[in-house]
């Protein structure tokens, strides 16, 4: 009795997995993330420091 063959898995595409055909590939450089990071975090505090409600800080009046 014949055996039936193996299913034989496609191989991937292996251009696919190529790292340098990722998004950035080649000329993605880390300084523009840590100048994004920075930017970021510079703006997430202005909105903490801002007075939303315009009302004087500690509800001290003038």
């Amino acid at each position: 009795m014949k055996q039936k063959k193996a299913n034989v898995f496609k191989e991937r595409n292996h251009l696919a997995l190529h790292p340098l055909l990722h998004k950035g590939g080649v000329n993605h450089n880390e300084k523009v993330d840590v100048a994004r990071q920075r930017e970021r975090r510079a703006l997430r505090q202005s909105l903490n420091h801002t007075d939303w409600l315009g009302q004087h800080p500690h509800g001290a009046e003038s």
